[in-house]
């Protein structure tokens, strides 16, 4: 499901069908839906069997962009940036995974690197909100990229030990969420270190979906081996409140109200 309808690979193309279901307001023939996303209301993300990865208009069914991929080169992963300006892509090819970033603005990269290619899971990728890094996992490999800086394409901080499948940021960029072939993980990450700290490890058994967090990150739902369903309570992260209390509230002076209203002198 997207904003737009629901995105349908027919067989003879892809379709989106309005809640009624009635003729579709967006149509491409001969083509094979591999991803698909929607960064904003009018405009569509979609990338075919065919190797094409392209913009369009969901208003008037007309392509906008045709991002520029490597011959022979297959998409397995997107993601839109917040703000819906940039588009986070994931592609492979016969010896190679290449990680980019497009400026939906002109359809050219704002960056991209080469990796090796992947030998068990398709690899998967995550951008953080503020776009300063990247988390890549890749063979259960979890890697984090600082594509803007020197020697971009050496990760600054990787675990092997998670065995994951898949990575998503949380809201506002201090957390990641990871999840592999019998378990989820919730890491914090602290830019000041460059390195990211385990704080939940639970059980979850679905190679299809990822686990998710509720809106205010407090519960975590996961899939069971038997697939029902687990909701489990997220603690708060007392490390990084006294952190975040230490930048921005206990070291900070008081306003004359403040000390009138706490009686001091």
């Amino acid at each position: 499901w997207l904003p737009a309808g629901l995105l349908v690979d027919t067989g003879a193309g892809v379709e989106i069908f309005d809640a009624l279901g009635d003729a579709p307001p967006f149509r491409l023939s001969n083509a094979g839906l591999v991803d698909a996303l929607q960064p904003t209301t009018t405009t569509l993300i979609v990338a075919t069997d065919d190797g094409l990865l392209q913009q369009w208009d969901v208003e008037d069914n007309s392509p906008l962009l045709t991002l520029a991929l490597a011959p022979d080169g297959r998409v397995r992963y997107l993601e839109s940036s917040g703000d819906g300006k940039s588009l986070l892509a994931v592609t492979t090819l016969a010896f190679s995974d290449t990680v980019t970033l497009w400026d939906l603005s002109n359809g050219q990269p704002i960056w991209s690197w080469s990796l090796p290619a992947t030998t068990l899971n398709a690899p998967s990728a995550s951008l953080s909100p503020d776009q300063r890094y990247v988390a890549i996992v890749q063979d259960g490999l979890l890697s984090i990229y600082e594509p803007l800086a020197a020697g971009a394409t050496e990760p600054i901080w990787t675990d092997n030990t998670s065995n994951s499948i898949g990575v998503v940021w949380n809201r506002d960029g201090s957390k990641m969420l990871t999840w592999g072939n019998s378990s989820a993980r919730l890491w914090r990450w602290e830019p000041a270190t460059r390195r990211a700290t385990p704080l939940l490890s639970v059980p979850h058994y679905s190679y299809a979906t990822g686990p998710v967090l509720n809106a205010d990150e407090t519960q975590l739902l996961t899939e069971n081996a038997d697939q029902t369903m687990r909701i489990w309570r997220v603690w708060p992260d007392l490390e990084g409140l006294i952190t975040t209390a230490e930048g921005c509230c206990i070291t900070r002076e008081l306003s004359d109200e403040q000390r009138k209203e706490f009686v001091i002198d």
